[in-house]
């Protein structure tokens, strides 16, 4: 095994498996976002851009006022701000990248809404590797796994393949943490409507590039597929979903949406998404 430790290898390895089989399912092609598999070894279909090339400040500013309307005072954050606070100061020290950006960040809850487990990923190298199975990069993390109030923090650990797409700075963390409110809210109002699925979700890059989105997904495997991956996009509230093959479920699934402060738009694949 290399540098990273046999949990933190299959900690990822399970975050990941699940969503990428339901994206699977829905496209063979699996578009813009996708990560093709060569064993454990997890290599982007397109070289990735850095971040600082494709960011728009704009779209980030809206995020930012999108995830600022879901706090309130009575409000219980998900991911606590010292959390937040740990993983920056973390990032900031061991990451030498420029915008210090988050390669993956991937969250799932309990069925009433609780923090099940967290992973967060940098890269520490200034430069990118080239784009292929054969590489090697070094990362720093944190990982929760639902037991107690610590998080985990992984100073530097190096994983098998190539650098990821660069999702969002270590400084939009915040924001990113705040986005989870409103998927917490869809955890719960799924759990209310009968659709009795544990959430799991993770950032991925937005289809304009410039800025980021969610792919949400059941995390248990279904026999067969009700729920598939969904896409969730902050700034509009917009989740995005194929049709649902069960009528039962298509009316839940609208009714979890809105009881979530989402507006579900059904589309005919995850290539239009």
């Amino acid at each position: 095994m290399n540098a990273i430790s046999m949990k933190q290898k299959l900690d990822i390895d399970r975050l990941s498996k699940p969503l990428r089989c339901s994206a699977i399912i829905l496209s063979a092609v699996w578009c813009f976002q996708s990560s093709q598999i060569a064993g454990a070894v997890e290599v982007p279909q397109t070289p990735p851009k850095a971040l600082t090339d494709t960011q728009d400040k704009d779209a980030v500013e809206q995020h930012e006022k999108a995830a600022q309307a879901d706090l309130t005072k009575r409000i219980v954050p998900v991911v606590p701000q010292a959390w937040i606070d740990q993983i920056r100061e973390m990032a900031t020290a061991h990451s030498q990248r420029k915008a210090i950006p988050a390669e993956k960040f991937d969250v799932i809850f309990q069925k009433n809404g609780a923090l099940s487990s967290l992973l967060v990923m940098f890269p520490r190298s200034a430069v990118r590797t080239p784009n292929d199975a054969n590489q090697m990069h070094g990362v720093c993390g944190a990982s929760f796994e639902g037991k107690g109030e610590k998080l985990k923090l992984d100073l530097e650990s190096a994983v098998d393949g190539p650098d990821l797409y660069e999702l969002f700075g270590a400084d939009q963390l915040p924001i990113v943490c705040n986005e989870l409110i409103a998927i917490r809210r869809l955890q719960k109002a799924f759990i209310k409507n009968d659709l009795e699925y544990a959430l799991e979700a993770r950032v991925i890059v937005a289809p304009d590039g410039k800025s980021w989105a969610w792919e949400i997904a059941p995390s248990e495997e279904q026999s067969p597929n009700v729920i598939y991956a969904m896409y969730y996009y902050p700034i509009s509230r917009e989740l995005h979903s194929i049709h649902v093959d069960k009528g039962k479920a298509a009316d839940r699934l609208q009714k979890a949406a809105k009881e979530a402060g989402m507006e579900l738009k059904w589309v005919a694949d995850m290539n239009s998404r």
